[in-house]
């Protein structure tokens, strides 16, 4: 599907460019959670999708940026690893590496 292995992985200082979005994503390694924020809101919708290193989404959600500027990704539950996060505006798609320690 769209799911597609990432070599990047995301530090806290790099803004994430979707649509008329930026946004940022920490703390990256994480041990319980991670919370991304937008800094400049463009699309008013974004698909929030959590995949673990199989491919398997361990959480779906769509987020209103408009309504909440930040949102939080509780990953206390999963194991340890390397999880893709997959961004989506419209037809535009971003994905990022995180680490679960």
């Amino acid at each position: 599907g769209d799911f597609a292995p990432v070599d990047h992985v995301l530090n806290d200082a790099e803004a994430i460019h979707l649509a008329d979005f930026e946004l940022k994503v920490f703390p990256n390694p994480t041990t319980e959670k991670i919370t991304m924020v937008v800094n400049k809101a463009g699309a008013d919708r974004l698909e929030v999708t959590l995949f673990d290193i199989d491919g398997k989404v361990v959480f779906a959600g769509a987020w209103l940026p408009l309504m909440e500027s930040r949102k939080t990704v509780d990953m206390q539950a999963l194991p340890a690893g390397i999880y893709v996060l997959r961004l989506g505006a419209g037809d535009q798609v971003v994905h990022r590496q995180l680490l679960k320690i």
